[in-house]
Formats: C-alpha cells, sequence, structure tokens
C-alpha cells in the first residue's frame, strides 16, 4: 500500500483504474490520499465473500462493505460491474447514485474466433464439459456429484474438466482431489490453451457457480453454438435464458443440476435448438 502511495505521487496520473476487489480497495484508498482526479473500479465480480454462508464472510463482508461506501462517496470514484445484481447492490445496499456505476457485461468474445464449426461430427456419447478455475464455489463437486447421479442411471456421456487450481484462492481444490474425481468417470484434463478446441469436440456447457460477474467460459460456450446448463446466480443468469438456451438450476444442487444434463444428453434436438439461441444471444 505505501510502495503505491509513492507509484501514484512520482506518476500522477489522472486516471487510476483498479480492477477486481483488493486494488479496488487499496487503490481507491491510495488514490483518495494521493488526490487522483478520477478512480475508476471494476468489479469482476463480488467473488467467494459475497457467496459464502460461513460466519467468518458473513463478517467480513459487513466490514468490507461498510469501507466501500465510505471509499465510494467520493464522487471522484466511478463503479463498473458486469452483472445487475452487482450493479443492485452497489446502488440499494452502498447507496451509490446510479449516474457513477456503469454495467459493461464482461470483456466479450470474438464471436468470429468463437464459432460454431458444421464439419465437426458429433460424437456418439454427448461430451459435457465444464472449464473454470478449479475451486469449490464453481461448482466443481456439484458437477461431480452430478455425474455420479447420471452415471447411476446409466445415461451416457463424457464429462470434462478443463482448468486450472488456484493455490492462493482458499476456496481452490487440490490436484489429488480433482484426481479422484476420476473415479466416477470425470475426464480431469487440467489447464488447456486451446479452448476454442475444447467447446468444440463439446456438446453441452456447464458452469454450476456460486456467483459470478460474467464468466467468460460461458460467453465462449455460447459463441461456440452450445446450449448452456448454469445457476441461477448472479452473473451466470445474465448469459442464459432459461428453456431457451439453456437451463438454470438452483447453486449447490447436484440433483437438479443431473436433471437438467440428463434432459439435454437424451434430446439432441433440444441441443441443437438451444445451441442456436446460445450463439444468437452470444453476438
Amino acid at each position: 500500500f505505501i510502495d503505491l502511495i509513492f507509484i501514484l505521487r512520482r506518476a500522477s496520473p489522472d486516471i487510476l483504474h483498479n480492477v477486481a476487489q483488493k486494488p479496488v480497495l487499496f487503490g481507491t484508498l491510495a488514490g483518495l490520499v494521493c488526490g487522483t482526479p478520477k478512480i475508476i473500479n471494476a468489479f469482476g465480480g463480488l467473488g467467494t465473500l459475497f457467496s459464502s454462508s460461513s460466519l467468518h464472510s458473513w463478517f467480513a463482508r459487513g466490514c468490507l462493505s461498510l469501507i466501500y461506501r465510505t471509499l465510494f462517496l467520493s464522487k471522484r470514484t466511478h463503479m463498473i460491474v458486469q452483472n445487475n445484481d452487482d450493479e443492485s447492490w452497489l446502488r440499494d445496499k452502498l447507496g451509490i447514485p446510479e449516474p457513477r456505476i456503469s454495467l459493461i457485461r464482461g470483456a466479450g468474445v470474438d464471436v468470429d474466433y468463437y464459432s460454431p464449426n458444421p464439419s465437426i461430427v458429433p460424437s456418439s456419447a454427448p461430451v459435457i464439459t465444464l472449464v473454470a478455475r478449479m475451486l469449490s464455489n464453481k461448482g466443481i463437486v456439484e458437477f461431480c456429484e452430478a455425474v455420479r447421479i447420471l452415471k447411476s442411471r446409466g445415461v451416457a456421456g463424457r464429462f470434462l474438466l478443463v482448468g486450472d487450481p488456484d493455490p492462493l484462492n482458499p476456496t481452490s481444490l487440490p490436484e489429488p482431489e480433482l484426481l479422484d474425481f476420476t473415479k466416477i468417470g470425470v475426464e480431469y484434463l487440467g489447464r488447456s490453451d486451446d479452448i476454442r478446441g475444447i467447446w468444440q469436440m463439446s456438446d453441452i456447457s456447464v458452469l454450476p457457480s456460486y456467483r459470478e460477474g460474467l464468466p467468460l467460459s460461458l460467453l465462449e460456450s455460447a459463441a461456440m453454438g452450445k446450449p448452456i446448463v448454469t445457476t441461477d446466480a448472479p452473473g451466470c443468469r445474465e448469459v442464459v435464458d432459461d428453456g431457451v438456451n439453456g437451463f438454470l438450476v438452483p447453486p449447490k444442487d447436484p440433483l437438479a443440476l443431473a436433471d437438467a444434463i440428463e434432459k439435454l444428453v437424451l434430446n439432441p434436438e433440444l441441443r441443437e435448438q438451444f445451441g442456436r439461441a446460445s450463439r444468437e444471444r452470444a453476438v
């Protein structure tokens, strides 16, 4: 924080652009101390603290909200959020005037690069894919439990987990635990540098996250023309119109997740219909 103050005093910027919660917190305070004329705060999402129901998170959430409310009183600050829920939180809970909040729905995707490939021949068993950091609050455990339910029902398919653990995140799942999921029929592919190729080989996109800003993996898969199963949670519900391009299920509900996936696995015509709608929505 002290280093940041020295940097701002030396650079004397006209605009300070803070991205994500920790930079927003420290950057805003440092910018106010240094007299920075304009401070732009971009929230990628409200993260683990706002999706957890633990006593510790409840207390920390209250403290952080109080600090934010104090810092954002300054008319030099302007907020960027990615979904309507976060916009409402800033406006209704923190009392930020609406003219100082901008809603920008994520970073977007290149819909020419991420586009359906009609030459891809569908596999005999549908491929159901979850692309995310391997964090518990992304719904990884619920996805694997849904796979166990589907396997017990005899539902055929390949179930893929794609992404890295994030050791600095308190909700990160260790790699040995991820490899354990292979015992119930989940394929853990780890990190991939070819996400377009992953979506090309996939038939259904799944993200049972507890809360998001606006998830890039859902935007990418939608642009690729994939039907989506995700949670009726902030950020996730921005990408899916329930029953039009996918299904919304309650967070932390593996049974509802399994039921929604099964509907798409057993109905290729519905997958195609939802996929076309996903592409239209992404564009």
